[in-house]
């Protein structure tokens, strides 16, 4: 596949998690960021623009915000619950994929996803011992996915360029830091997310770039409302 047209995705889908979050702070409006979408739309040849009429009428935009639990993904009680990133997220000790699951403690209840030969009841005695991640984690982790490949892409000026912003906007769009992201957008953007044991990540993006992080503490009670 042509690289070219790789890069041109990348820089498109990285320019729409931008301005998308942008729309959800009501830094630009609604108009802005559909006409923006548009121009970035138009502006090259990229796969995702062929669906971009059939995405803005007929998929409710699913948003991960920090430290705002998602309920996007429904489904719930104790079995494993394959949902869109059961498709992306894939263990790195024994390569199976990872599923969303509820997990009761005494003090609460938190999503999280684990792979799928630590819960399988068919395996006793050979389950995967790789870590799982709280739901609240992958959020923490696609933002911050997200603002790498704002910063990779050069996202900023696309969407100055754009939007048109001049004057204090201009200054708020470049002192930007993405606080969430649509993941329609950025599951897109990603290949696989795999998931290694101390919560190590890999990440593989559409263009065959990659990029490797580890996800940081997370304690469910600190996160209680």
């Amino acid at each position: 596949m042509d690289k070219n047209w790789l890069k041109a995705e990348m820089e498109f889908l990285s320019a729409c998690l931008l301005i998308g979050d942008l729309w959800n702070e009501k830094v630009i409006t609604e108009q802005e960021y559909a006409n923006a979408r548009k121009a970035l739309s138009d502006k090259q040849e990229h796969v995702s623009g062929c669906l971009e009429s059939v995405r803005c009428s007929f998929v409710e935009r699913g948003i991960r915000k920090l430290n705002v639990p998602y309920t996007g993904c429904n489904g719930g009680e104790k079995d494993i619950h394959w949902t869109f990133w059961s498709t992306r997220l894939r263990c790195g000790l024994c390569e199976d994929a990872f599923g969303r699951r509820k997990l009761y403690r005494r003090t609460y209840i938190e999503d999280a996803w684990m792979c799928r030969s630590r819960f399988d009841r068919m395996r006793k005695g050979c389950r995967c011992r790789n870590d799982y991640i709280y739901d609240m984690q992958l959020t923490e982790l696609l933002v911050e996915t997200g603002r790498y490949m704002i910063k990779r892409y050069g996202a900023i000026e696309h969407c100055l360029e754009e939007l048109k912003a001049d004057g204090e906007k201009e200054s708020t769009i470049r002192s930007w830091k993405l606080t969430s992201v649509c993941e329609e957008d950025i599951s897109m953007a990603l290949k696989e997310i795999v998931v290694w044991p101390e919560k190590r990540i890999d990440i593989f993006f559409l263009d065959g770039t990659g990029h490797k992080t580890s996800l940081g503490k997370y304690v469910p009670k600190d996160h209680r409302h």
